[in-house]
Parts: structure tokens; sequence; C-alpha cells
């Protein structure tokens, strides 16, 4: 959507990096018309993997004329605590052993997403946070330093890698939704349309 927080933060690091960046735009009624080729290719009704997918699948054709491999941040999340639930861990031991179930899931959620919307024009969608050296290393770093605190936001261990490389304002913003990145109301008009297309009886 225009001007979402995900747009402003691409084009601020593309202004920093000095690299070419491309934008797809969408309105809520061009992803009411893709749903159900997104329903035909996650081979899912899941309606939150669905609504999630579209913005992928917009992006996958989007970059499909100019590459054919991308390399995704799926898995940091899961690797290095990075969804805001996570602040609720009581303790290191907990997160720990949170981030190492949803890890488990990612197959069935967000990989299904991100490989079945790329391939679905014919893009390789590449994971190098889920390479096995990176699981290792991920895995063994003290699950403390991973914590939400005061002091330390979602993802804090893996952003501080990048400090000095990503604009401080893009580095240490807030994570949102995937779906709230892209632009807020754009998932209830969706819903709207659904509603009003589909009849429950």
């Amino acid at each position: 959507m225009a001007n979402s927080p995900d747009i402003l933060a691409a084009r601020e690091v593309a202004r920093h990096l000095r690299t070419d960046h491309y934008e797809r735009i969408f309105t809520p009624e061009e992803a009411f018309g893709i749903v159900e080729r997104s329903v035909f290719h996650l081979e899912t009704y899941e309606p939150e993997l669905i609504r999630s997918a579209i913005p992928n699948y917009f992006l996958a054709e989007l970059t499909a004329p100019h590459v054919k491999v991308v390399l995704t941040g799926e898995g940091a999340d899961e690797l290095f605590a990075g969804y805001q639930y996570l602040r609720d861990a009581p303790d290191a031991e907990s997160l720990q052993r949170e981030c190492r179930r949803i890890f488990h899931h990612l197959k069935n959620v967000n990989l299904q997403r991100a490989d079945r919307m790329s391939m679905a024009h014919g893009i390789e969608a590449r994971v190098p946070f889920l390479d096995t050296t990176m699981l290792q290393v991920s895995f063994s770093v003290d699950p403390a330093l991973k914590l939400h605190t005061v002091d330390r936001c979602e993802k804090w261990f893996l952003r501080d890698l990048f400090r000095g490389d990503v604009p401080e304002t893009v580095l240490w913003r807030t994570q949102a939704m995937q779906c709230e990145s892209v632009g807020v109301h754009w998932v209830t008009q969706l819903q709207q349309f659904c509603a009003t297309a589909v009849d429950d009886a």
C-alpha cells in the first residue's frame, strides 16, 4: 500500500545503500482479485496464511522480470525472538523453548507462503537464516541475549550486527505483523469483500 511502513523503510534503505528501488503498490480490490489464485498456489484455505501471502504474490510478480532467485528473511523471527508476543516469555529458557517450537512450524506457514508465492512466478526463494550453520549459531547464542527488555527490542541480537550498515530509524523500528507493515486498512477491506462475495448458507 502507498506510504505503508515497509514502503517507507525500503525507500530509506535503498537511498542509504544507493540501490535501485522498485515498488508494487496494490489496492484492496487487487488483493481481492487474486484470492482465488493465492488459494490455488498455497493449497490451503487458512485465512491468515492467504492474507499474508497476497503481498508476497505481488512482490514475486514484480520481481520475476528482473531475477530468478531471491533471498528472504524467513526464519529470523523464530531464531532471534522477533515476534511481539515473545516479550511475555518469563525467562530465557522459556523463550528458547518457544523459539524452537515455532521454528518447527515454519514449514507449514511462513515457508509454505514464501515458496508457493515465489514459485507462482517462477522465482526461487532462498532462506539464508535457515542454513544449517546459521541454525547452529543462532541456537547456541545465549537465549538471555534474545529476551525483550527495556533496553533490548525484538531481534536485538541480530539487529545489533547491522549497526552502521542500516539506517538507525529502520534498524530499530518496532516490528509489525506483515499485514500491518504493508498497510493497515487493506485487510479490513479484503475481509469485507470476502464477506460480501461468500454466502455462509
